[in-house]
């Protein structure tokens, strides 16, 4: 009985998705986006397109938003009918009173939100929701002194590419504007990387102008921040923003090899985290093929997490006893999130040595090391019993 409910609420969640993502599709409205300046007693008329692009008859709702939304008036109401495919043109008017200054009303961009919901039938349908769109009647109410308003984009760039800052400007206020410029400074939370600035260049009342800096992005991958300072007429704007320079975040430092020791010959793997944020969930994987790309042995290392700029070692064993001599190749990954890094390595077994071209060879483990140590001690400690004994023995005889 369980199972079956649960079946059926992971059908109705799929039934409601699917139905809300047609809803998603179902109308187009345009265009986006209308400016107007604004005047005393401004009567401003235009018009939108809303689109039902569904197979079927729908009804739309009209709602109009915003502190100026009581001076509209929307020409044929606020409920439409739209035929399966078909468009309507939505004539409005926007009658402000001469009775009302800028000064009664907010300045700068003070936005008209046009929305179009469709009217769902819960009997026909089964669900009651609407999918709202937008089309923006902005009125530019100017400033009684100077102002400007500003957007910031990042068009962020890999290692060895190209960062490009955008900073659209418009004037907003009632007088020109005669030196407009920006100032970035590039850190990394603690230290400055880098500073551009822009020229100065000239904005009259109403005008719109954008100024571009582009950085080239010669630093390590990782977060950045950069501060921005927008100047005009001895006037400053200030605000912060950050930015993610792609890359590669991990690189393989070193690789040792050591002795064949019974059937194993140990790997270590040293990487480093060139990234300026720690690093999770790291691990090393090495794979011995044959020409023909068949896998020979492998394996995988536990995860490790490596702390910016700082290095990490993955140890491991290959099986090399069923390993005739002749040639391989040997593939190492490093893993980390969803990225890695691969080396493909020539690699030659022969008389029981594994040699892998251009890498440290030799590594003489901890274990190894002792019981080298072990031996020698015996091997001393036998001598001196042994001289002891014959020394006892002349002194007998």
């Amino acid at each position: 009985m369980e199972g079956k409910k649960f079946i059926f609420n992971l059908l109705s969640v799929f039934t409601l998705l699917v139905l809300t993502v047609s809803l998603v599709s179902a109308l187009g409205i345009s265009p986006a986006k209308k400016i107007v300046d604004f005047e005393d007693g401004l009567n401003f008329e235009s018009e939108f397109k809303v689109v039902n692009t569904l197979d079927r008859f729908t009804k739309v709702s009209i709602g109009v938003e915003g502190e100026l939304s009581k001076y509209v008036v929307l020409e044929k109401g606020n409920i439409l009918s739209l035929e399966a495919n078909k468009e309507t043109i939505v004539k409005y008017s926007l009658n402000i009173p001469k009775t009302l200054s800028k000064n009664d009303i907010s300045q700068g961009n003070n936005d008209i939100y046009f929305t179009a919901r469709e009217i769902v039938d819960l009997k026909e349908n089964l669900i009651g929701t609407s999918v709202g769109l937008i089309s923006l009647l902005r009125v530019k109410v100017p400033h009684d002194t100077k102002y400007i308003s500003s957007d910031f984009y990042i068009y962020e760039g890999d290692v060895g590419s190209n960062t490009i800052f955008v900073i659209p400007v418009e004037n907003l206020g009632v007088e020109n504007l005669s030196k407009v410029s920006v100032a970035l400074n590039i850190h990394d939370g603690q230290n400055t990387i880098d500073e551009l600035k822009s020229k100065s260049i000239p904005i009259v009342t109403g005008e719109r102008k954008e100024i571009r800096l582009v950085w080239p992005t010669e630093v390590n991958p990782g977060e950045y921040f950069v501060n921005v300072i927008l100047e005009y007429d001895s006037k400053i704007n200030e605000f912060e923003d950050k930015f993610i320079v792609e890359g590669r975040k991990m690189s393989i430092n070193d690789l040792i090899v050591g002795e064949v020791l019974g059937d194993a010959v140990k790997f270590e793997v040293t990487v480093k985290n060139i990234w300026n944020e720690e690093l999770n969930n790291v691990y090393a994987e090495i794979s011995v093929y044959d020409l023909n790309n068949l896998l020979i042995s492998s394996f995988v290392t536990s995860k490790e997490s490596i702390s910016k700029r700082k290095e990490g070692k993955f140890t491991g064993h290959i099986d090399v006893g069923d390993l005739e001599e002749g040639e391989y190749i040997t593939k190492l990954r490093v893993h980390y999130g969803n990225k890695d890094i691969e080396q493909n390595i020539e690699t030659t077994f022969y008389e029981n040595k594994f040699v892998v071209e251009g890498v440290k060879q030799g590594y003489e483990d901890k274990f190894t090391s002792n019981l080298s140590w072990i031996l020698l001690s015996i091997l001393i400690i036998l001598i001196m019993i042994n001289l002891v004994w014959m020394h006892w023995f002349k002194r007998r005889d």
